[in-house]
């Protein structure tokens, strides 16, 4: 099976942050079976929702998602990080060769705080109508932050 990683670059700011505490994130797959034509845009794929300790606030510092499926990657004409309406990450398009990265804002969750993000992707236009596009979090290692991460179930 083919797999693909993305990963994400948050910018650090200057301000000094250590948890003892893990940053708990929680992934949420979108719809396993959902049909959407080609040229579709803001599909989602994967919702993380991230809740940090109270003994800090948390810096994430990058994400790698993986792309998994039946389906080609070329299918998928970008892929960015959404916090509600507001898009995180500038699109960018999945490299067959494996990962791809892009810098964004920094992304701190709050002591005792949680945010939550979605992957969406566009659709290629010339999209295969059969293709199959599965988006995860393989390991917390995937997830660097200045505390521990728990991924949760």
């Amino acid at each position: 099976m083919f797999r693909t990683m993305i990963a994400l670059l948050f910018l650090a700011l200057p301000v000094a942050m250590h948890a003892e505490e893990p940053l708990e994130v929680h992934v949420t797959n979108a719809q396993s079976v959902r049909t959407v034509r080609p040229g579709a845009q803001r599909v989602p794929a994967l919702t993380m929702r991230f809740v940090a300790p109270c003994d800090a606030h948390v810096r994430v510092a990058s994400l790698t998602l993986t792309h998994r499926g039946l389906g080609d990657v070329r299918d998928i004409g970008g892929v960015y990080i959404l916090e509600g309406k507001k898009r995180l990450t500038r699109s960018v398009v999945v490299q067959r060769t494996g990962r791809t990265q892009w810098p964004s804002r920094a992304f701190v969750v709050p002591a005792c705080g949680e945010r939550t993000i979605q992957a969406a992707l566009d659709i290629a236009e010339d999209a295969d109508v059969a293709g199959e596009h599965v988006f995860g979090v393989a390991a917390a290692a995937d997830i660097v932050a200045d505390a521990p991460v728990r991924l949760a179930t």
